[in-house]
């Protein structure tokens, strides 16, 4: 954390590669979201997305949103836009009292 978009190539600790920061990432699979969702980088699984936003003492931060949900043509909106937070600030922590941010 702070993730600062998805990863488009595999890789190893040091390595380079590509990372989509803004844009519209295609032909992946979604299907596991409905479509308009927000995602969430994942609290428990690295590299993973969630559409449940996560509770404290973990950190939620939203990586994009799915704008299309599809098993090998899926789109993911990506915006590190956060959820929460002061400005300019891209993740906040979260309660399980907090009401989910619009």
């Amino acid at each position: 954390m702070p993730g600062i978009g998805l990863a488009l190539d595999a890789g190893v600790e040091n390595a380079f590669i590509r990372v989509l920061v803004t844009r519209t990432l295609q032909q992946m699979d979604t299907s596991a979201f409905v479509e308009g969702v927000s995602l969430f980088v994942s609290p428990t699984t690295a590299g993973a997305l969630t559409d449940v936003l996560p509770v404290a003492p973990d950190f939620a931060q939203r990586i994009g949103f799915v704008t299309r949900s599809h098993a090998t043509a899926g789109e993911t909106l990506v915006l590190t836009t956060g959820v929460a937070g002061p400005p300019g600030s891209t993740m906040r922590r979260t309660s399980p009292a907090a009401p989910m941010p619009s």
